[in-house]
């Protein structure tokens, strides 16, 4: 993993002090502002993030006591019967006789229950290269059962053959899939986990995602796996289908063979999607009811535990880029200039930048007396020494007197004329806005070079500021700008709670079998290099990749936040490790 960080200068020599300012110029007049262009439009917002599970139902209460019922009278000869006469106050019930026992249950009848259409698994009915038919019909004949020797990377799909000649509303409900699996591995005592999702076939996002639930059974002939999803409500339009797409992962061992038994009319069992389609499915028959059971007093109902927390929201969408700014507005009058205030320090000297033409030198005067020399400082690098012109005839010189103080300096001359500004090159559109950065100081700007390089910290006392220059000779910070890569002991993240809410833990959602990790050589470096995709890891964690794919910046990946799931992921495996060594010895 490479980080990048920005550059730092290097200083050279102190510098003399510097004598006193002499008054400043009139300033000149300002030209014309050019029109500025149109504001660009504002980027997409980003996707919301997923909403957290619901916290569990409170207990619900004791059931109070029945009052003991009265004895009956006998019962006479019914007489004529005359006027209803007023209802008396109701005597208190007698005590329920005893619960018999239940009857046997009926045959399960046909995909019922859910108010909507059964459709069945047609695996025999290949539409194209891993995509079958989902129909409301069942096939001829039986289909031999289809092994599956490892996990599924793409899913197996079936789709509906609707047909709609007309749009139709899907109401939300429960999805239930019914999926005749079992471990076919011979000798083989190990599990594997089935999951589905369901969508239109013209769009990208599901409407209902299922649970994914634990098969363990070795018998060919197994009961139906029941796996339910809640899906939401939608619109099929016409030339739509529905697509149902199933996954067989997480096997236990290499043992297993995750088996399906899709068309069996008889005996295995036919495997089939009920949905929430209108009308219903026909109902089995129902068995026998036995007595009913004494009922006991009803007690308070409990209260309803709190909802759970609502899950993280996602990370907001790149900001779009800012538009051209709007046109300046004319320059007030320049005020009267107040008096110069003292001189702060000097910074750092920058590189002496090329000599200018030399113009003619004029006759030399008498030279004064030379004041006392003063240490000198360090030379910066001189530039290259622009031609020189002719040189006056020089008078003889006399003999050198002792050098008096150096005379104060004399008024600066009028300012020139300012040249006409040549006109302005057209402005080309704006990148996208940065964050702010720090306020900066008056510090001079280096080229990288081939060497370590060593951060600059700003420590403020008072109105006082000053510059710590880490020692060049450290090994616990340095940066190196050639490889990009930053040098410290320790990198610390902020994770104290009082920084946290909508605290969850996590749940079987946050795993890490859809990761990639990859080895590749980094084009920017040249060094080999590990890690993961950054846009295929924002596909299953949104939140910890910054920056969209083919994006105008590099997308970047939060590493650290990946180290919870793996904590997690180690200790379910534990913990199947743990339930496996419990078993005995076959």
């Amino acid at each position: 993993m490479s980080f990048s960080k920005p550059l730092f200068p290097t200083f050279g020599g102190p510098t003399g002090p510097t004598g006193s300012t002499g008054p400043t110029g009139p300033t000149g007049r300002t030209g014309p502002t050019g029109p500025t262009g149109p504001t660009g439009r504002t980027g997409p917002t980003g996707p919301t993030g997923l909403t957290g599970p619901t916290g569990r139902t409170g207990p619900t209460g004791p059931t109070g006591r029945t009052g003991p019922t009265g004895p009956t009278g006998p019962t006479g000869r019914t007489g004529p019967t005359g006027s209803t006469g007023p209802t008396g106050s109701t005597g208190p019930t007698g005590r329920t006789g005893p619960t018999g026992s239940t009857g046997p249950t009926g045959i399960q009848g046909e995909a019922g229950g859910n108010g909507g259409l059964p459709f069945y698994l047609n695996h025999s009915q290949e539409i194209s290269v891993n995509l079958y038919t989902l129909s409301q019909t069942q096939t001829q004949g039986d289909e031999a059962t289809i092994p599956y020797t490892s996990p599924t990377t793409i899913p197996i799909r079936f789709q509906t053959n609707l047909n709609l000649t007309a749009q139709r509303n899907i109401p939300g409900g429960i999805y239930i899939l019914y999926l005749y699996a079992f471990n076919s591995g011979v000798g083989s005592t190990g599990t594997f986990k089935v999951s589905f999702k369901l969508k239109k076939s013209s769009g990208t996002s599901y409407f209902a995602t299922s649970n994914p639930v634990i098969v363990s059974t070795t018998s060919s002939s197994p009961p139906a796996t029941v796996i339910t999803a809640v899906g939401s409500a939608f619109t099929l339009n016409i030339g739509e289908e529905i697509l149902l797409e199933i996954t067989l992962n997480t096997f236990s061992d290499s043992s297993v063979i995750a088996s399906v038994n899709y068309e069996y009319s008889n005996g295995p069992g036919y495997s089939f999607l009920q949905t929430t389609f209108t009308p219903q499915g026909p109902t089995g028959n129902t068995g026998s009811t036995g007595n009913t059971g004494p009922t006991g007093d009803t007690g308070p109902t409990g209260t309803t535990g709190p909802t759970g927390p609502t899950g993280p929201t996602g990370p907001t969408g790149d900001t779009g880029p800012t538009g051209p700014t709007g046109p300046t507005g004319p320059t007030g009058t320049t005020g009267t200039t107040g008096p110069t205030g003292d001189t702060g320090p000097t910074g750092t000297t920058g590189t002496t930048g090329p000599t200018g033409d030399t113009g003619p030198t004029g006759t030399t005067g008498t030279t004064g007396p030379t004041g006392t020399t003063g240490p000198t400082g360090q030379t910066g690098t001189t530039g290259p020494t622009g031609d020189t012109g002719p040189t006056g005839t020089t008078g003889p010189t006399g003999t050198t007197g002792p050098t008096g103080q150096t005379g104060t300096t004399g008024p600066t001359g009028t300012t020139g004329p300012t040249g006409t500004t040549g006109p302005t090159g057209t402005t080309g559109d704006t990148g996208q806005t940065g964050p702010t950065g720090p306020i900066g100081y008056n510090i001079a700007t280096i080229s990288p070079t081939a060497g370590d390089m060593y951060p600059v910290f700003v420590q403020t006392t008072g109105a006082n500021i000053q510059l710590n220059i880490n020692d060049n000779t450290s090994t616990y910070l340095k940066y190196n700008p050639n490889s990009g890569i930053l040098t410290a002991q320790t990198f610390l993240t902020a994770s104290d709670y009082r920084i946290k809410e909508n605290v969850l833990t996590l749940d079987s959602y946050f795993k890490i079998d859809n990761l990639r990790p990859v080895t590749y050589t980094n084009k920017i470096s040249g060094n080999q290099d590990i890690g993961l995709i950054a846009h295929e890891l924002q596909e299953q964690y949104p939140f910890l990749v910054t920056g969209k794919k083919d994006g105008l910046q590099n997308q970047s990946v939060n590493y650290t936040g990946l180290i919870p799931i793996l904590i997690k992921e180690i200790k379910d495996l534990k913990e199947r490790v743990k339930i496996l060594e419990s078993k005995p010895l076959l």
